[in-house]
C-alpha cells in the first residue's frame, strides 16, 4: 500500500456497510489509519502479505 508516496503494510479491515476503511499497524506504538467515504479514494492497495518469517 502506498500512502503519501510511502509504502506500508497493515492489516486492512473494511466495512462496507459503514464506507469505513481501518489499517492496522502491527506496531503498537503506531495508531490505526482510518479512511471514511471520499477519502476512499486515495487509498491503493498494491498486494497481500501471505507468509511471514521471523527469526527466533
Amino acid at each position: 500500500m502506498i500512502i503519501e508516496d510511502e509504502a506500508t503494510l497493515k492489516r486492512v479491515y473494511y466495512y462496507r456497510d459503514k464506507n469505513k476503511l481501518i489499517l492496522t499497524p502491527e506496531n503498537p506504538e503506531f495508531e490505526p489509519l482510518v479512511y471514511i467515504n471520499e477519502e476512499l479514494d486515495t487509498i491503493k492497495i498494491l498486494g497481500k502479505a501471505v507468509y511471514f518469517m521471523s527469526a527466533l
